[in-house]
C-alpha cells in the first residue's frame, strides 16, 4: 500500500477471447463517497496481491467498493472483470455452481470445480466473489485452487469475517469519517468529513425541502455519529428526513427505529433494513457465539477479555473460552477492537449492540446480564481512589473516564424496576471521583441522592457508604449552587457519620470540604474552625498529602484572618516539601495544582508584609507552574487569587489588565462561571481605579455580590467600598483587609469633611496594620494620615510618620504606593529644607 500506481504498469489489454461472455459487472447505483483511498489501495495491491480479502460489517460499504475497484482496474486484464453475489448460495455447497454459473461455464452439479478450472484456463481475470461469510470454507478452497492453476488470474472477495486462505491479504474497511466530538465546526468543515458527506447528499435526493445549514449541522452530526458512520444506516436514515425531520430522527435513533427504518426498495433484502443485514450476520454465529454477542450488549463503551468474560461467560466457562469466542466476534465484524488501548478494548457498534441487546431482553438472561455488568462496573473502579495518588492526573482520565457510559447503564438499571440497588449504592460511591473528574457533577447529584433513598427506604448499605454519598453530594451542590453561608448540610452530615463510624480519612475528608466551602464565602473564623478539625484527625501522619493540605488550608485561612507571620510559617513549612497526590480533591471538579496554590498563597502574605518584588516573583512563578501542569482551574486560581489582583495593589496596570482579559478567556474557554465572575469584578476594578471612594458602588451591585469579592475590590479600588465590606469589617470578618477597609472608609469621611472621623479610622487602621504585620496596609494607612496632616500643616508629624512607615521596606521601590509615600517624604523634607538625597532610597524609582 504505497499510494496510486499509473495503469502504464499494468499489461496493456489485449481484448476479450471470442469464445468468452461471461456475466458482466452489475451497475453502480450512484457515486462512491469517501471510500478513494481505500479504493486506490486495493487497487495497488491487486498488483502484487492475487487475492485480495475485503473485509468489515454489514452496511459498510463493502460491495460499492468491490464495485468501485473491479470498474477501475477492469481495462487492465484482458478478460475484464467478473462479479459474483454468492448471497444466493443458500448452503456452501451450493457456492461453486453460483460461481460456475456467473462465468458462463456449463457443468454437472456434481462436477463444478473442475470445470471452473478448466473453463478459466489461461485467462486474464479479476474475479470478484462478494459476500462470502457464510461460504467461507468452500470459498478458501476453491480460490486456492484456482490461484494454483490460473497464473493471470485475481480474486476480491468480500467477507464479513477472512477466508483465512492461503497467501490472503486482508484489507479492513473502516466506517466512513466521523466529525470530532470536540469542538464546534462550520458547515464547510463538518462537510469534509465523509459521513456527513453521504448522509447530506441521499437527504438531498429524498426531500426537496432539505437544507444543508447552520440550523440542520447539530442534528446531522449527531445522526452520524449515532450511526457510527455505517453506510447502509446513514442512506437508510437520509430516506426518512422527509417524513419526520432531522431532530426527531436523531432523537429517535435509538433500538428497534435504527434497525427497522427502510432503505431503497431496489436492495438487496438483506440490505434493505440494518435489522435484515444483522440478522444475516447472526444466522451464521453459533449458539456459543450468540450468547456471548447478547450479554455483550449490556455494554454501553468499550471493554476488555476480563470484562467479556465476567459479563458473557456461561457457569464453568473459563477464561481462554472467553477469549475465543470474542476473537471469533471480532473476526466476524461483529465486535470492533482498539489495539492501541492498553489494555485492549472490544466495543460493540451502537446499531449492533441495539440488535443484540433486543435478543437480550427477549430471552431469560437479561437480568443476570444486567447484574454482572454492574458488578464488574464495581470492580473496575475498586481502586480509583488510591490510583490517584499514584498516577498522574492524565494517566487517571485515560484509565477511568472512558467507564462513564457503562456506570451510567448500570446505575439506571440498579434503581430500575428489575435492579438491585444494594450494588447500585456500592457502584454510586465508587463511581463519585469519575463523574466528578468527567465533570458531570449534576447527573452524579441525582445518582447519589437514589443511592441514599435507597439506603433510607430499603435499607441496603451502611453508615460507611451513606458517609462518602453525602460528600460526595455536597460537593456536587458547591459546584452547581456554590457556597452555603451556614455550611453544607451534607457536609455536616458526612462530618457527623465519620465521627460516628471512627474514620479519620473522612473526617479529614468532611473538615476540609466545610473548611473550604466558608472560606469560599468568606466566613474566616467558620473556615479556621473545620480547619483545625483537620488536625485533629491527622494522627501520627504529619508528613503525607493529608498533612500537606491542612497546612495548606491553614496558611490561607490565617492569611484570609490577617494572621499573616502564622499563615507565612504554614506556607513556607510545606512548600518545599515533596507533593503528595491527595485523593481528597478527586470527587470535586476543582483540581489545583499544590505548588501554584502555596505561591499563590506566600505571594498575598509577602506582598502584605511589605516585600512586593518577592511576591510578583511567586505570581510569575506560579503562573508557569499553571501552564505545565494544564489543570484549568489551576490557572484560573492563580490569575483570580494572584496575579490580577496583585497586580493592581502594585500599581502594575498594563500586566493587571493583561492578565484580567486572560482570566476572562480562560474561563470562557473551560466553562468557569465562577471565575468568570471574578473577571467581570476586575474589570469593573480596572474601569475605578482613579474614583472617589465609594462612588461606584451602585455599578459593584450590577457586577457581584459576593463578600470575598468585594473585600477584594474595596482593596484594589476605594471607590468600591461598599455596605457589605463595612458591615464585615465592623463585624471583624474581613481580617486580611480590615485595616485597608478603614482606611478607605476615612477616606470617604475627609472627602465628606469629617476630618475627625477620618482620622480616628485611621489610627485604627495603622494599629490593625502594626499588629498584623502588614506593611503595605500600614504605609497606605500612614500616606493617608500624613496627608490629612499636611492639610493641617502638621508637617513634622506626616515626615515622622511616613519615615517610620517606609523604613520597614527593603524592596518594592517600583511600586505605586511605596513611590507616593516616597514622593510625599522627598516633598516635605525639601519643604522643610533637609537634604533631600536622605531619601532618595526611599521610594525612588
Amino acid at each position: 500500500m504505497v499510494g496510486p500506481t499509473a495503469a502504464s504498469s499494468w499489461p496493456t489489454p489485449t481484448g476479450v477471447l471470442s469464445d468468452w461472455a461471461p456475466s458482466r459487472m452489475p451497475g453502480r447505483l450512484g457515486k462512491v463517497i469517501g471510500r478513494e483511498p481505500v479504493v486506490t489501495a486495493i487497487a495497488v495491491a491487486l498488483r502484487t496481491k492475487r487475492l485480495v480479502s475485503l473485509v468489515g460489517p454489514g452496511g459498510i460499504g463493502k460491495t460499492t467498493v468491490a464495485q468501485a475497484v473491479a470498474s477501475r482496474v477492469a481495462p487492465l486484464f484482458a478478460d475484464g472483470a467478473v462479479f459474483v453475489d454468492l448471497s444466493s448460495a443458500a448452503l456452501p455447497d451450493l457456492a461453486a455452481g453460483v460461481i460456475a454459473s456467473a462465468l458462463g461455464a456449463r457443468v454437472k452439479p456434481d462436477n463444478c470445480i473442475p470445470a471452473i478450472l478448466q473453463h478459466l484456463a489461461g485467462r486474464d481475470l479479476l474475479l470478484v466473489l462478494d459476500t462470502c461469510e457464510h461460504v467461507l470454507e468452500p470459498v478458501a478452497d476453491l480460490a486456492e485452487r484456482l490461484l494454483q492453476s490460473v497464473p493471470k488470474l485475481c480474486m476480491l472477495v468480500t467477507s464479513r469475517e477472512a477466508l483465512q486462505a492461503r497467501d490472503e491479504w486482508v484489507e479492513h474497511l473502516p466506517p466512513l469519517a466521523l466529525p470530532p466530538v470536540e469542538g464546534r465546526l462550520s458547515v464547510d468543515e463538518a462537510f469534509a468529513f465523509a459521513s456527513v458527506q453521504l448522509f447530506v447528499e441521499r437527504a438531498s435526493a429524498a426531500s426537496e425541502h432539505f437544507q444543508f445549514d447552520e440550523a440542520s449541522l447539530g442534528p446531522i452530526v449527531d445522526i452520524c455519529r449515532k450511526l457510527d458512520g455505517i453506510p447502509l444506516a446513514i442512506d437508510i436514515a437520509a430516506a426518512r428526513v422527509d417524513g419526520i425531520g432531522l431532530r426527531e430522527l436523531s432523537d429517535r435513533l435509538a433500538g428497534s427505529f435504527a434497525l427497522s427504518a427502510r432503505g431503497r426498495r431496489t436492495a438487496l433484502a438483506r440490505q434493505q433494513t440494518l435489522r435484515a443485514t444483522l440478522d444475516w450476520s447472526h444466522a451464521l454465529l453459533s449458539p456459543d457465539e450468540q450468547c456471548m454477542l447478547h450479554r455483550l450488549s449490556v455494554f454501553a463503551g468499550g471493554f476488555s477479555l476480563g470484562a467479556a468474560h465476567d459479563v458473557g461467560a456461561e457457569e464453568g466457562w473459563p477464561f481462554h473460552r472467553s477469549e475465543l469466542l470474542v476473537t471469533d466476534l471480532v473476526a466476524k465484524c461483529l465486535v470492533t477492537v482498539d489495539v492501541s488501548s492498553e489494555p485492549v478494548l472490544y466495543r460493540l457498534l451502537d446499531t449492533t449492540r441495539a440488535y443484540a441487546l433486543e435478543h437480550l431482553q427477549s430471552g431469560a438472561g437479561a437480568r443476570e446480564a444486567r447484574r454482572r455488568h454492574a458488578l464488574r462496573c464495581c470492580r473496575e473502579l475498586a481502586t480509583a481512589e488510591e490510583d490517584w495518588e499514584r498516577v498522574s492526573a492524565g494517566e487517571w482520565l485515560q484509565r477511568y473516564s472512558p467507564l462513564i457510559v457503562d456506570i451510567r447503564s448500570a446505575l439506571a438499571w440498579c434503581f430500575g424496576p428489575e435492579g438491585d440497588p444494594a450494588i447500585g449504592v456500592e457502584l454510586a460511591v465508587l463511581s463519585t471521583p469519575v463523574w466528578f473528574q468527567v465533570r458531570a457533577d449534576g447527573e452524579y447529584l441525582r445518582h447519589a441522592r437514589e443511592a441514599l433513598r435507597a439506603i433510607d427506604e430499603q435499607r441496603v448499605g451502611d453508615d460507611l457508604l451513606a458517609m462518602r454519598l453525602h460528600l460526595g453530594c455536597g460537593h456536587a451542590l458547591v459546584q452547581q449552587q456554590g457556597p452555603s453561608a451556614k455550611g453544607n448540610p451534607d457536609f455536616f452530615a458526612a462530618l457527623a457519620l465519620a465521627e460516628r463510624v471512627g474514620v479519620p480519612e473522612f473526617q479529614l475528608r468532611a473538615a476540609w470540604a466545610l473548611a473550604g466551602e466558608f472560606m469560599l464565602g468568606a466566613d474566616y473564623n467558620s473556615a479556621k474552625i473545620y480547619a483545625e478539625k483537620m488536625e485533629g484527625a491527622l494522627g501520627s501522619d504529619r508528613d503525607g498529602a493529608a498533612a500537606q493540605i491542612y497546612r495548606r488550608n491553614m496558611a490561607q485561612v490565617l492569611h484570609y484572618l490577617g494572621e499573616q507571620t502564622r499563615a507565612r510559617s504554614f506556607a513556607e513549612a510545606i512548600e518545599e516539601m515533596p507533593v503528595a497526590r491527595s485523593r481528597f480533591a478527586i470527587s470535586t471538579t476543582v483540581q489545583l495544582d499544590h505548588r501554584a496554590v502555596v505561591d499563590v498563597v506566600l505571594a498575598r502574605i509577602l506582598w502584605l508584609q511589605g516585600h512586593a518584588d518577592q511576591a510578583m516573583a511567586r505570581v510569575r512563578r506560579a503562573l508557569a507552574r499553571a501552564e505545565v501542569v494544564r489543570l484549568p482551574f489551576t490557572m484560573a486560581y492563580v490569575l483570580a487569587g494572584g496575579a490580577c489582583p496583585l497586580a493592581m495593589w502594585t500599581g502594575d496596570i498594563a500586566s493587571a489588565t493583561r492578565w484580567t482579559a486572560d482570566l476572562a478567556r480562560h474561563a470562557h474557554e473551560h466553562g468557569h462561571h465562577y471565575y468568570a465572575t471574578w473577571a467581570a469584578a476586575f474589570e469593573l476594578a480596572l474601569e475605578t481605579l482613579e474614583d472617589a471612594p465609594g462612588s461606584a458602588e451602585a455599578r459593584l451591585r450590577l457586577t457581584t455580590r459576593e463578600p470575598r469579592q468585594l473585600d477584594e475590590l474595596a482593596v484594589i479600588s476605594p471607590s468600591l467600598l461598599n455596605g457589605v465590606s463595612i458591615e464585615r469589617a465592623n463585624a471583624g470578618l474581613a481580617g486580611w483587609c480590615l485595616a485597608e477597609n478603614i482606611r478607605a472608609r476615612a477616606e470617604r469621611e475627609r472627602i465628606l469633611g469629617s476630618e475627625c472621623a477620618a482620622e480616628a479610622l485611621l489610627h485604627r487602621a495603622l494599629r490593625i496594620a502594626e499588629r498584623q504585620g502588614a506593611h503595605a496596609w500600614r504605609l497606605r494607612a500612614a500616606t493617608s494620615l500624613a496627608e490629612l496632616w499636611i492639610s493641617q500643616d502638621r508637617e513634622e508629624e506626616s515626615l515622622a510618620l511616613l519615615s517610620g512607615a517606609l523604613n520597614l521596606f527593603t524592596e518594592g521601590f517600583a511600586s505605586r504606593d511605596v513611590k507616593r509615600a516616597g514622593a510625599l517624604v522627598r516633598g516635605l523634607r525639601a519643604s522643610r529644607g533637609h537634604a533631600v538625597a536622605d531619601v532618595t532610597a526611599v521610594g525612588a524609582p
